[in-house]
């Protein structure tokens, strides 16, 4: 008897138009988790960098939406990459998975999931691996 497989809970991300343009789909989820510092941690230089040319208010605000285009792109792109590096192997998800632990894999009756022996962790400050992994 085989055990049915899991079907992802959401759909997956569009892909990025031309490969490097932010999308809205991508950016509602990354806006709370650490990728945000990234982009902000860019924002904040080249905000600096742009006051120092004394342009107009209007200048300002055309320059930052190619900013955003540009460098939300990119940060999109590249942590898009690291996520899917970071995704676990299909081996990893099968019934040969160690035990003790709990998996995504349904198992039959006899091996039904039971709580680890490990204590429960504290509330974390910053997202997890495990709920950037359930994010994206």
């Amino acid at each position: 008897m085989t055990s049915p497989q899991l079907t992802p809970a959401c759909k997956p991300l569009p892909p990025q138009r031309w490969r490097c343009l932010p999308t809205d789909e991508f950016w509602t989820f990354a806006f709370l988790t650490p990728i945000s510092v990234i982009f902000w941690g860019g924002a904040a230089v080249f905000i600096t960098w742009l006051h120092s040319f004394g342009w107009v208010w209007w200048q300002n605000a055309l320059a930052f939406l190619a900013f955003w285009g540009v460098w939300g792109g990119f940060v999109e792109r590249w942590s898009r990459k690291h996520l899917a590096r970071r995704r676990p192997s299909q081996r990893a998800l099968s019934d040969d998975a160690p035990a003790g632990r709990l998996t995504p894999a349904l198992s039959p009756p006899e091996r039904a999931l039971v709580p680890s022996q490990e204590p429960p962790r504290k509330l974390q400050i910053v997202a997890t691996a495990e709920f950037l992994d359930y994010a994206f």
